[in-house]
């Protein structure tokens, strides 16, 4: 019992140090774009 808790606080302990690590070194990510809108032109015909 005492081994699976402990097991369990590394795997914890492990899968926080992999999201810090994660966000720090997204933190640095830069992204840029440009978004452009067209036209819709919509016409109706009789039949």
């Amino acid at each position: 019992m005492k081994k699976a808790r402990l097991l369990i606080a590394v795997l914890v302990c492990s899968v926080m140090m992999l999201g810090i690590g994660y966000a720090w070194w997204n933190d640095t990510l830069t992204v840029s774009g440009t978004v452009e809108t067209g036209k819709f032109d919509v016409n109706f015909i009789r039949t």
